[in-house]
């Protein structure tokens, strides 16, 4: 009787981790089903993605420029 009782635990066990794997695997999916709805949902209605070339930074003033002094000890010049 005792192989009887080593092969039904064995057995029982992969089924559980065979069923923790697939309810894992739908909250996965789940998941990104939901995250690609916001992203769609976003992009079609509210802010989406910006475009990189509509930059709200106004260009410098006269006599001033974008390059910034770097201090003595900085790996650049001008950042």
């Amino acid at each position: 009787m005792r192989p009887v009782i080593g092969q039904a635990i064995s057995s029982s066990l992969f089924e559980i981790a065979f069923t923790a794997a697939l309810v894992v695997g739908a909250l996965l999916l789940v998941g990104v089903v939901i995250s690609l709805a916001m992203f769609a949902y976003q992009s079609v209605r509210g802010e989406g993605m910006k475009d990189p070339r509509e930059s709200t930074a106004g260009s410098p003033a006269d006599g001033e420029s974008e390059l910034q002094e770097g201090n003595h000890d900085d790996e650049w010049d001008y950042y």
